[in-house]
């Protein structure tokens, strides 16, 4: 008779993962390296030509931009300060509901 490798007996005795739930989000974190949106800001800077900083160049519609992606995607953007830098948090759904209207 045959010996069964290490490798081999151990693979035998090993446990299955449980099932885990399929998430229901896709979540990206973005994090500036500047000193932060001030909170009386933070809905303002979505706006189209919004800068807060006039000697950077830009058109000030980038998050503009963003924005209205994420919406049609039927995600959301939360926008706060984490160690003195300005976080995006978007959230987005797995599946998509064709239901949804983002104009409403």
């Amino acid at each position: 008779m045959r010996k069964e490798g290490l490798f081999a007996k151990h693979m035998k005795k090993a446990k299955t993962e449980p099932e885990r739930p399929l998430p229901k989000y896709a979540v990206l974190a973005v994090i500036d390296e500047g000193t932060g949106i001030p909170e009386g800001k933070r809905e303002e800077v979505f706006s189209p030509f919004v800068r807060l900083q006039q000697k950077n160049k830009g058109s000030g519609l980038g998050l503009s931009l963003v924005s209205q992606i994420v919406t049609a995607h039927q995600g959301r953007i939360i926008t706060d300060t984490l160690n003195g830098h300005t976080r995006f948090l978007v959230t987005i759904p797995i599946h998509h509901d064709p239901h949804y209207n983002y104009h409403e």
